[in-house]
């Protein structure tokens, strides 16, 4: 976990780089390709809060998502901290679709290793394939609801065997969410995510496509346990809010990092952050 001078934990953002005073964001517009999968190219954590000085003058650590760089596992780590960058999120490795490799030991010694000989902490690690194969919205009863507990216990334990503070969700592709039956059933693997991580001292976070009122209502399910992570691209392509407004919304309290992204229209073209439509220079 980042911390101030003072010892304070900080939350954190993603994006790309700084040039000349700005932060570049290039989100989508260019490619790895991986197999038959295009993946987007490296989103930075900064720590800290959201100000001018903050941004511009970058006096917090950067970090890098793992499934963003040209290599993931341990040697991913070293790559950031070469690279310059201070703090890693980790994937899980295809999870369950590998045999949960972020729960062998010879794979978190490699990790921790890494982390330390490279100074990049481990901020964060996320299912990357739990959305992807829908487990997220499984149905008590049938064995793919099995499945997703299965698979959230294991990253969370993988989080807390390796002093990962946060463990990440999301309700994308295959576990898209917008009504409240879908919202309810997302809601309940999330609130077993939070019953597990509470035993481990591991924060659960949600990243979404949602409303500020639909928000605080998954926040609601789970108890108010999860934290958000918000990501300024998500609303303005899906057209369902506008940051500044829904952080101011939402509440600090409430959120655990933010994803900063900026660009034209409705997200589809990238530009420096603050000269495009999410108004942070504001």
């Amino acid at each position: 976990m980042f911390t101030d001078d003072r010892g304070n934990p900080l939350s954190s953002v993603n994006i790309r780089s700084c040039q000349n005073g700005k932060v570049p964001v290039e989100y989508g517009a260019r490619f790895y390709k991986k197999g038959d999968r295009l993946s987007v190219p490296a989103r930075f954590s900064l720590c800290g809060h959201i100000t001018a000085e903050w941004l511009i003058g970058m006096k917090y650590g950067i970090g890098v998502c793992e499934w963003s760089l040209p290599v993931m596992g341990p040697f991913g780590v070293t790559m950031a901290g070469k690279a310059g960058f201070t703090g890693i999120q980790l994937g899980d490795l295809n999870g369950a679709s590998a045999g949960f490799p972020m729960n062998r030991k010879c794979i978190q010694e490699g990790y921790l290793q890494m982390s330390e000989a490279a100074g990049v902490a481990l901020q964060a690690m996320h299912p990357y394939g739990l959305q992807r194969q829908g487990l997220m919205m499984a149905l008590p009863g049938t064995a793919a609801w099995d499945d997703a507990r299965r698979s959230i216990s294991m990253c969370i334990e993988a989080c807390a065997d390796m002093h990962i503070p946060e463990c990440m969700f999301s309700s994308f592709f295959s576990s898209w969410v917008n009504s409240d039956w879908e919202i309810e059933t997302f809601s309940r693997h999330l609130s077993y995510a939070c019953d597990v991580a509470e035993d481990k001292g591991v924060v659960v976070s949600y990243e979404s496509a949602l409303t500020v009122p639909k928000m605080y209502q998954m926040m609601e399910l789970t108890g108010g346990r999860c934290k958000i992570c918000y990501d300024m691209r998500n609303p303005l392509t899906i057209g369902c809010g506008y940051p500044k407004e829904d952080i101011s919304a939402l509440g600090l309290e409430n959120i655990s990092h933010f994803h900063i992204k900026d660009g034209f229209g409705n997200m589809k073209e990238i530009c420096l952050v603050g000269d495009g439509i999410s108004d942070l220079a504001g």
